[in-house]
């Protein structure tokens, strides 16, 4: 028995996603890399990698990709380890 099965769980397939590419590179080349990475196999979703300085440059790049890839293709993000926390110290 599948151990998913055993733990209430159920077995099928798992949609993979490409998270070969997408870091914070110049904005206007991630469309073009997205459409790559796309030819390169059967994913249906995308990684793309945030984490700039400014929050408005993460969300920049974020338009051309889905446009370069249709509107059919999920996306994911990750920070890269990027964000800080802010805290009251004394």
């Amino acid at each position: 028995m599948p151990l998913a099965v055993l733990l209430g769980g159920s077995t099928g397939p798992v949609p993979a996603y490409n998270s070969n590419g997408l870091w914070l590179t110049e904005p206007s080349t991630l469309a073009a890399e997205a459409k790559e990475l796309v030819d390169e196999g059967s994913f249906v979703a995308l990684k793309l990698r945030l984490g700039r300085d400014h929050l408005s440059d993460d969300i920049e790049p974020i338009k051309p990709v889905r446009s370069s890839v249709g509107p059919a293709f999920s996306g994911s993000a990750s920070s890269t380890g990027s964000i800080t926390i802010l805290r009251n110290t004394p």
